[in-house]
């Protein structure tokens, strides 16, 4: 049987509980769950300022919390709390900077009307359709841009597939 071993490194101890539950944070956040405590609030505040990153709207709360905790506690476990929220934030920004990336996509097709109508119904994306003519064979097509996340990436090579194998 393995027993954990214990640290006894407080400063360890705040890096790596910031990483775990930012990484677990961010999948619940990506689940369209909540943990039930302020991140309510923060996805509220996220919902009106939409400017402001939500990791950082969480790291601003923390902080509040942790300047009215101090006149509990010492002032070296508030420090470690605040270690803890920084990695935290910067493990969710980091996530959320590589799930919501977003990519732009060139599809060269015969039948862009019917891309666009399934790219619209099913991602709820705009689509700019072009003329385009091939440089080498002088024949003209169509030319379908289409942003999107990188989540969505592998759906869009899937609905393109299912209109048009060749494009």
């Amino acid at each position: 049987q393995i027993v954990p071993e214990s640290l006894n490194d407080p400063l360890v101890a705040s890096i790596f509980a910031g990483l775990v539950s930012g990484l677990a944070m961010a999948l619940i956040f990506f689940g369209g769950a909540s943990t039930g405590g302020l991140d309510i609030l923060g996805k509220f505040f996220f919902a009106r300022f939409h400017n402001w990153p939500l990791p950082r709207i969480f790291l601003i709360q923390d902080l509040v919390i942790y300047i009215l905790v101090w006149w509990v506690f010492d002032l070296k476990h508030v420090m470690y709390a605040l270690i803890m929220s920084f990695v935290r934030a910067k493990a969710l920004q980091t996530v959320y900077s590589f799930y919501s990336a977003s990519k732009q996509c060139i599809i060269i097709c015969e039948k862009a009307d019917e891309i666009n109508e399934v790219i619209t119904k099913e991602l709820g994306r705009g689509v700019t359709i072009l003329d385009a003519r091939g440089g080498y064979s002088n024949r003209t097509k169509k030319m379908v841009y289409v942003v999107v996340q990188n989540n969505e990436i592998v759906r869009l090579q899937e609905i393109v597939s299912s209109v048009e194998p060749n494009a």
